[in-house]
Parts: C-alpha cells; sequence; structure tokens
C-alpha cells in the first residue's frame, strides 16, 4: 500500500511537468481563406528574389550577340574619367530588353536598357556601359 501511495504522487507530478514541455497551442484560425486570400506563390512575377528581381524574371543582366548568350559576371564602376573605348570593339546598342525571357536575338538584352553600348574586348567578352548608373559590366558567354 506503501508503494501505491507514494507512486500515485510521483506520476501525477510527471504527468504535469512532462505536459509542460509540449509545443505551444496554436491560435484558432477565426477567417477561412480561399485560394484567391492565400500569398502568391514564389513562382509569381510580383513576389522578390534575394536577387531583388522579381521571381519568374531574368535574374542576371545577359545580352544575345552574334548568336552567343552573353551573362554578367563581373563588372567595376567608372573613374572620374569615365569609359574610354578605343581599345574595345564597339558591337553596337541594345535594341531591346525583355525581362521576362532570356535573349535570343541579336542585341537583345536583359536587365539591360535599350540604348546601352555594347562592347567586345579582346578576350571576347562583351563590356556593357553603363554611364548614366558609372559602371562597366563584364559579360562572358554563357556556358
Amino acid at each position: 500500500m506503501k508503494k501505491t501511495k507514494l507512486l500515485l504522487p510521483i506520476l501525477l507530478l510527471s504527468v504535469i511537468v512532462l505536459s509542460a514541455c509540449g509545443s505551444p497551442a496554436q491560435p484558432a484560425q477565426t477567417t477561412q481563406t480561399t485560394q484567391t486570400d492565400q500569398p502568391d506563390q514564389p513562382d509569381q512575377p510580383d513576389q522578390t528574389t534575394p536577387t531583388g528581381y522579381p521571381s519568374g524574371e531574368v535574374q542576371r543582366q545577359a545580352v544575345f550577340a552574334d548568336g552567343v548568350l552573353y551573362l554578367r559576371t563581373k563588372g567595376w564602376y567608372l573613374g572620374e574619367n569615365g569609359f574610354n573605348g578605343e581599345e574595345f570593339v564597339f558591337v553596337g546598342h541594345v535594341v531591346s530588353e525583355d525581362n521576362l525571357n532570356y535573349p535570343d536575338e541579336h542585341l537583345e538584352a536583359s536587365r539591360t536598357p535599350v540604348g546601352t553600348p555594347v562592347y567586345r574586348d579582346a578576350s571576347g567578352n562583351l563590356l556593357v556601359i553603363n554611364e548614366d548608373q558609372g559602371y562597366v559590366g563584364v559579360l562572358a558567354p554563357a556556358p
């Protein structure tokens, strides 16, 4: 009988302690949601990604030139002297920008404004010059 008197308080104390270790109760939802009330899925164009661009759009600067797709690999800011294109070959100006699809026609681009000058350097990379914002983007052929 002594064992059962001692066992019952220990058992009750164990149940109380173990019930306190559980996860907190979730608040009950007071409204029902429909498909249109739910947040947009990550692949919707109005959701931003870590790059800052909406998902569903091209995330990198790209230019198509001479049958090759070029993707941005690096860039630098122009110094006080600006850009001197004498040591580079002028390819042309960007003719259209499409941020939903990768470019596939000569001098089409994504993330590069129409009219932006494009040059080729000695190693075959493209240089995209944005003098208004003061930078040069270097684009290498896509793998």
